[in-house]
C-alpha cells in the first residue's frame, strides 16, 4: 500500500511538471529562434556528447533536457 502511494505521488509530481512546462511554453507563439528568456525558462540543461568521426566528418549528439519533462527522445515520438 506505502509503495502506491509513492508512486501516486511521483505521478502527481510528474504531472505537475509537464504542466509547469507547457505553460511556459504558451507563453511564446512563435519559437522560430530560441531567444535568451526562453533559453533560461524552458531549458534545464544541454549536454554534448564526445564527437564520432574525424574533422569534417565530425558529428556529436547533443541532448537537450527541458525544464520538469527532462530529455526527449524524438525517435520514440516518430
Amino acid at each position: 500500500m506505502i509503495e502506491l502511494a509513492e508512486e501516486a505521488v511521483k505521478i502527481k509530481k510528474s504531472s505537475s511538471n509537464v504542466n509547469r512546462f507547457f505553460s511556459a511554453l504558451s507563453k511564446y507563439d512563435d519559437i522560430g529562434t530560441l531567444n535568451y528568456e526562453m533559453l533560461h525558462e524552458l531549458i534545464e540543461r544541454i549536454e554534448v556528447h564526445e564527437g564520432i568521426g574525424t574533422k569534417k566528418n565530425k558529428t556529436y549528439t547533443v541532448d537537450v533536457y527541458f525544464v520538469g519533462v527532462g530529455l526527449i527522445d524524438l525517435e520514440k515520438l516518430e
